[in-house]
């Protein structure tokens, strides 16, 4: 058994090594005897091919771009022998489209070509891309492949991040079907106030409205009016997110804010930033008057002089300034004290230091009362303190 065996190994190299030797001396082939020979075809593509080729040896030959078709070269007797196709020019006949057709007399289409079609009513192409003539292995073909398909509206399922769909349990839907979109807290849908909306499909396969919530964003661009503005270039704020900022010179952060904070209606305080409010006619003053004429406004930090009448002392003042729309400065005319004759007599008063029959005392002035007849009764004494214009009265018997 060992014997049968060790001959069969013996016999099968000797008949290879046998074969070996008789390609070693088969003659060789020529690259320039292939193009100048019979079998050459000018659509052939020799690039990469080498100048001589041993006996036995089998090359392939391309066909040049916008041909197809392959060929294969056999080294036999130092002549080449041939076996496939010529190169023939790559073409697309049209296509047979099921509810669908492609208008024109064209029927033969090249490589790179794109096939215009329409689909019949009802119908969409089902590939957003075109197609176009394309070599696919050794023969050329549509790709995509144009087809028609019943007009649809798609959902992306699971949705993106931030958005609900009602019915949540299908992606695909007919013209007039209708799906409620949600968003989440910090998403918006239509306008960045409205956090749900109802969609519809449309007899062109189209949404009405897109149906994916967008998140809440504030612009990053600087308000022209912002001297300071913490924000990076192309960095993005969202919903809550708040703002160190200062205003230009000559203007003011409205309603005192140190911060911008980004809401769905956008950054807060709106605006940002707001000239000086000026002020309109100054108030009148109680027993007093302006000193100058007044005028129709006034510009932020202006002044107004205030006087007060005859007789009556000023307490603070004496002027009121226009700050931020509003007059700023407390100001009153304090008014005197007046005493006649016929409530001296009612009293049995007189003056002790004044012959007058009558008398007036500014705010903070002292009067002195003697009695005409008698002496002094009750408890208000004699010496009283004028006090924006009230004054006690003492009285005698």
């Amino acid at each position: 058994m060992q014997v049968i065996t060790r001959s069969c190994v013996l016999l099968f190299w000797m008949q290879t090594l046998t074969f070996v030797r008789s390609l070693e001396h088969l003659p060789d082939c020529t690259l320039q005897d292939f193009l100048n020979g019979p079998l050459f075809d000018s659509n052939f593509n020799t690039t990469g091919l080498e100048a001589r080729y041993v006996g036995g040896k089998q090359i392939t030959v391309s066909c040049r771009t916008g041909y197809s078709g392959f060929f294969q070269l056999l080294c036999i007797e130092g002549e080449w022998q041939s076996r496939g196709t010529k190169c023939q020019l790559m073409s697309c006949l049209v296509p047979v489209i099921e509810n669908g057709n492609v208008p024109g007399n064209i029927q033969e289409y090249k490589e790179h070509d794109i096939l215009h079609f329409q689909c019949n009513p009802g119908f969409q192409p089902s590939e957003d891309r075109p197609s176009k003539c394309t070599k696919l292995g050794l023969r050329a073909g549509w790709n995509p492949t144009p087809e028609c398909e019943p007009i649809t509206c798609k959902l992306l399922l699971p949705p993106l991040d931030g958005t609900e769909y009602d019915p949540s349990y299908k992606s695909v839907f007919s013209p007039g079907d209708t799906v409620t979109v949600r968003c989440g807290q910090s998403h918006w849908i239509s306008d960045q106030l409205q956090t749900s909306t109802v969609v519809s499909c449309k007899e062109d396969g189209q949404w009405s409205l897109r149906p994916v919530c967008q998140e809440v964003t504030c612009s990053n661009q600087k308000d022209p009016l912002v001297h300071s503005w913490d924000v990076y270039w192309g960095q993005q704020k969202k919903l809550g997110d708040e703002v160190v900022y200062g205003c230009k010179s000559g203007y003011r952060r409205t309603g005192g804010a140190t911060r911008a904070r980004c809401t769905r209606e956008g950054w807060k305080p709106d605006p940002l930033c707001q000239a000086p409010l000026g002020c309109q006619i100054p108030p009148p003053l109680e027993n007093g008057d302006t000193k100058n004429s007044m005028k129709f406004s006034y510009i932020r930090n202006e002044r107004v002089e205030y006087i007060c009448q005859a007789y009556h002392i000023m307490q603070g003042g004496p002027f009121k300034t226009c700050s931020d729309g509003e007059w700023t400065g407390e100001i009153r005319c304090l008014k005197p004290c007046t005493v006649d004759e016929e409530a001296m007599r009612t009293r049995n008063l007189i003056f002790r230091y004044s012959g007058k029959h009558k008398m007036y005392a500014s705010h903070d002035d002292w009067i002195v009362f003697w009695c005409r007849t008698g002496r002094p009764v009750g408890s208000v004494e004699m010496r009283q303190k004028c006090v924006d214009g009230v004054l006690q009265l003492p009285s005698c018997q």
